[in-house]
């Protein structure tokens, strides 16, 4: 598990596009590390959700639906919602 202290939505900006190869969803936030597991597609394409409970990144680089070896986990401290729109994203794939 990493942590990022100090990150401010909607101005800072986590780049994965090195390991997803450019390809994946932001799935938003879950109020649970379960309902965060639930929300991850799996389909052979990375997805992110924040579990907004322990502030964790949970990153599933390969795609399987499931958070394991080679995949990640980033604390954000303090962070509850993160943003993906038109003028910001947050998190870059």
């Amino acid at each position: 598990v990493d942590t990022i202290t100090y990150f401010q939505s909607g101005s800072d900006t986590i780049n994965l596009n090195a390991i997803t190869a450019g390809t994946g969803t932001y799935n938003g936030e879950a109020s649970s590390y379960a309902a965060a597991i639930t929300a991850l597609t799996g389909g052979g394409t990375a997805s992110a959700v924040l579990d907004t409970s322990a502030h964790q990144l949970y990153v599933d680089v390969n795609g399987d639906g499931t958070i394991g070896s080679g995949d990640m986990i980033i604390t954000l401290t303090g962070v509850n919602d993160l943003t993906n729109n038109i003028t910001h994203n947050d998190i870059v794939f």
